[in-house]
């Protein structure tokens, strides 16, 4: 049984970046032997968010998600329950992962919850880089070179399938290692090497 056979695939978008960010909308892609099986996806109202801000105003531009679309939905509070369930893998896969785990573990901390922690997670944009000596990493950029052709972007669950799909491209093609020890210190010389070579990289090219 190889640990690339079950993972969850997933994504954030939001109002921002950190400090002052939050989830918008978090989508959730389970792959089972390359397949996806099941997806699971929703929409927050957070409190407190400057909907004037230029900033929010720049993030909301390019996730197309409105102030009206967040009316009437819960906090991320008030899911929390669920998140729990659904994020219940030993590996997760997201495209700049850094930056979606960065934003689930603020949104656990701001009402006083751990958040949960994977076995593995793994990010397709670190990846991507480590293992091709090319440019571009965006995730539509990663996903033409793997050969996967996105649903939509810039939504969570569209993002979150890609990313997955992208995973599973990299899976075939023998350069990831078949043993969880061995991935943990893969994804750490991808890490390192991704920060060494992107210190003058904008924040907008996570996605």
């Amino acid at each position: 049984m190889s640990i690339f056979d079950s993972f969850c695939a997933f994504d954030c978008e939001t109002s921002g970046f950190l400090p002052r960010g939050r989830i918008l909308e978090l989508g959730l892609v389970v792959f089972e032997n390359g397949r996806s099986v099941y997806e699971w996806s929703q929409l927050f109202c957070p409190e407190g968010v400057d909907w004037t801000s230029d900033d929010v105003k720049s993030a909301l531009a390019v996730n197309h998600i409105t102030r009206e679309m967040l009316e009437g939905k819960p906090t991320f509070n008030q899911v929390v329950p669920d998140l729990l369930l659904e994020f219940e893998h030993d590996l997760w896969v997201a495209h700049n992962a850094s930056f979606d785990l960065g934003m689930l573990n603020s949104e656990f901390l701001r009402y006083g919850r751990q958040a949960p922690a994977p076995a593995l997670s793994c990010c397709t944009m670190q990846l991507s880089s480590y293992l091709n000596n090319v440019q571009g990493h965006k995730l539509a950029q990663v996903a033409e070179r793997y050969g996967v052709k996105p649903d939509g972007a810039h939504r969570a669950v569209a993002d979150a399938a890609a990313c997955g799909a992208v995973f599973h491209e990299m899976t075939k093609s023998g350069k990831l290692p078949d043993s969880l020890a061995e991935m943990q210190e893969l994804t750490r010389k991808a890490d390192h090497a991704w920060k060494t070579r992107s210190r003058g990289r904008r924040p907008g090219d996570h996605s």
